[in-house]
């Protein structure tokens, strides 16, 4: 039972460090202050898989944690890649799912002022996806901000229409009509009972 209990300590503090590692480099770590950092080269290929250089993992009243040291040169030259926009679809790489479960997490927690200001520092790194697109449309959509959310349910409709559920489909609708966009609404809300069927 106990090495069952240590095991299980030990793949949470492993999640836990690569959640830590990732918030910690998109809202913390600055890469400009790196002394080689005007002639790192950007490299996208390193954001698919970050190396952990060294890991702890133990618990601490209770609490799985862990403390997990990357490099910082790759973690910049993904990121270089990443700020320059680099690549088609970025959501598959190391930032891209910790950028999800941020933008959720703030979705969850009732914080739209937090969510825009994150979903506008990252959207160009193209590491979101339909789900992380319909929170931020809401969000913008309840803080009067059409133009931007319109601009989003434009994208998503277009990019993504595969990948909506008739649910999806129907909330689209009802942002396009507070948008005051009565075509695109109908639009969506037909593609909904289509959905459906």
């Amino acid at each position: 039972m106990q090495s069952r209990l240590n095991r299980t300590y030990a793949e949470r503090a492993e999640l836990e460090a690569v959640h830590t590692a990732g918030l910690f480099a998109f809202s913390i770590f600055e890469c400009s202050a790196l002394a080689e950092y005007p002639q790192l080269s950007p490299d996208l290929k390193l954001c698919q898989k970050m190396e952990v250089k060294s890991k702890m993992t133990g618990d601490w009243s209770g609490q799985a944690f862990s403390v997990a040291r990357l490099s910082a040169l790759d973690i910049c030259a993904c990121r270089k890649a990443l700020d320059q926009g680099q690549g088609e679809n970025n959501a598959g790489t190391f930032f891209g799912a910790i950028a999800r479960q941020e933008l959720q997490r703030l979705y969850r927690e009732g914080q739209p002022e937090a969510l825009a200001a994150f979903f506008f520092a990252h959207y160009k790194k193209k590491v979101f996806l339909a789900r992380e697109l319909l929170m931020t449309a809401e969000v913008l959509t309840q803080q009067a901000q059409f133009s931007d959310a319109l601009v989003l349910l434009d994208g998503l409709t277009k990019r993504f229409p595969q990948e909506l559920t008739s649910a999806e489909w129907e909330q689209c609708g009802d942002l396009y009509y507070k948008a005051s966009r009565e075509e695109q609404a109908i639009n969506a809300y037909l593609k909904a009972s289509e959905t459906l069927h």
